[in-house]
Protein backbone atom coordinates (compact mmCIF):
# COMPACT_ATOMS: atom_id res chain seq x y z
CA UNK A 1 0.00 0.00 0.00
CA UNK A 2 0.90 3.53 -0.63
CA UNK A 3 2.20 4.98 2.11
CA UNK A 4 2.00 9.00 3.59
CA UNK A 5 5.00 10.98 3.38
CA UNK A 6 3.81 13.25 6.16
CA UNK A 7 3.68 9.93 8.60
CA UNK A 8 7.86 9.66 10.00
CA UNK A 9 7.28 6.68 12.10
CA UNK A 10 9.52 4.56 9.65
CA UNK A 11 12.66 5.29 7.82
CA UNK A 12 12.65 4.44 4.46
CA UNK A 13 15.24 1.71 4.72
CA UNK A 14 13.08 0.38 7.47
CA UNK A 15 9.86 0.89 4.86
CA UNK A 16 11.89 -1.49 2.06
CA UNK A 17 13.08 -4.24 4.43
CA UNK A 18 9.89 -4.47 5.34
CA UNK A 19 8.29 -4.32 1.80
CA UNK A 20 11.59 -6.75 1.25
CA UNK A 21 10.59 -9.31 3.72
CA UNK A 22 6.75 -9.46 2.79
CA UNK A 23 8.10 -10.27 -0.79
CA UNK A 24 10.44 -12.94 0.55
CA UNK A 25 7.83 -14.20 2.73
CA UNK A 26 4.82 -14.54 0.27
CA UNK A 27 6.79 -15.50 -3.07
CA UNK A 28 3.28 -16.57 -4.52
CA UNK A 29 1.78 -13.49 -4.52
CA UNK A 30 2.22 -10.91 -6.94
CA UNK A 31 3.49 -7.07 -5.46
CA UNK A 32 3.07 -3.82 -6.96
CA UNK A 33 5.20 -1.61 -4.75
CA UNK A 34 3.33 1.52 -4.29
CA UNK A 35 4.75 2.49 -1.51
CA UNK A 36 5.98 5.70 -2.48
CA UNK A 37 3.17 6.55 -5.27
CA UNK A 38 1.67 8.85 -3.66
CA UNK A 39 2.23 12.71 -2.52
CA UNK A 40 0.67 13.36 1.08
CA UNK A 41 -1.89 15.82 -0.91
CA UNK A 42 -3.26 12.34 -2.25
CA UNK A 43 -4.38 11.00 1.15
CA UNK A 44 -8.15 11.69 2.48
CA UNK A 45 -6.25 11.09 6.32
CA UNK A 46 -2.90 9.62 7.53
CA UNK A 47 -3.43 6.15 5.94
CA UNK A 48 -6.63 6.51 3.27
CA UNK A 49 -6.12 8.15 -0.24
CA UNK A 50 -8.24 10.55 -1.47
CA UNK A 51 -9.92 10.18 -4.86
CA UNK A 52 -6.80 11.23 -6.85
CA UNK A 53 -4.71 9.03 -5.12
CA UNK A 54 -7.16 6.33 -5.69
CA UNK A 55 -7.06 6.94 -9.20
CA UNK A 56 -3.18 6.85 -9.44
CA UNK A 57 -3.23 3.29 -7.68
CA UNK A 58 -5.61 2.04 -10.00
CA UNK A 59 -3.59 3.76 -13.20
CA UNK A 60 -0.03 1.63 -11.37
CA UNK A 61 -2.09 -1.58 -11.01
CA UNK A 62 -3.63 -1.40 -14.53
CA UNK A 63 0.30 -0.67 -15.23
CA UNK A 64 0.91 -4.31 -14.08
CA UNK A 65 -1.30 -6.59 -15.30
CA UNK A 66 -0.36 -8.66 -17.62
Amino acid sequence: MPYNPDIKSSTLQEKQKALELFKNTFKNIPVIDCFNLLEASDFYDAIHPNRKGAQKITEQIILQLP
